[in-house]
């Protein structure tokens, strides 16, 4: 469950435990984050789509919408999407807490009424980084960028 940990004195900083899926369109996205949260540890949940012809659920633990608030809000909630705030990351790391990465799907993200169920459990609305307006990196470029901005953030601490 290391992904943003830096120890001094016996204290560890923020660590990425959940990344949830909303609708993941492509399955080799789907591995290759699972090939990344094997890395650092943490656990991969998806929310599959109702009619798709690339099952996540073979790879990950499927949840759904309910499932995934009760899990996921056990930690800080971070929710990328393009409409998101900038956010200085180093203020969570600070806070030596877990994280919760919530990834919408790559054609349509995560639908509204689902983000204030997020925000209603606390989640905090990050801009998906993006190479120009309205043109965002892939999800798993996008999480693999999120991962290293909370490394550094400790690194900082």
């Amino acid at each position: 469950m290391v992904a943003a940990s830096k120890t001094s004195g016996g204290s560890t900083s923020s660590t990425v435990r959940y990344i949830l899926l909303y609708h993941p369109k492509e399955i080799r996205n789907v591995e290759d984050i699972v090939r990344i949260c094997s890395a650092i540890g943490c656990e991969v949940l998806a929310i599959p789509r109702a009619e798709s012809s690339s099952d996540p659920c073979g790879i990950v633990r499927c949840v759904d919408e309910e499932g995934a608030l009760s899990e996921i809000s056990r930690c800080k909630i971070l929710v990328l999407e393009t409409e998101g705030i900038d956010l200085h990351l180093a203020r969570l790391v600070d806070e030596k807490i877990c994280i919760s990465v919530v990834l919408g799907a790559e054609d349509y993200g995560i639908p509204k009424e689902f983000i204030e169920s997020l925000k209603s459990a606390g989640a905090i609305v990050v801009r998906i980084p993006m190479c120009s307006y309205g043109v965002s990196y892939n999800v798993v470029t996008s999480l693999v960028i999120l991962l290293t901005e909370l490394s550094l953030a400790a690194l900082r601490e």
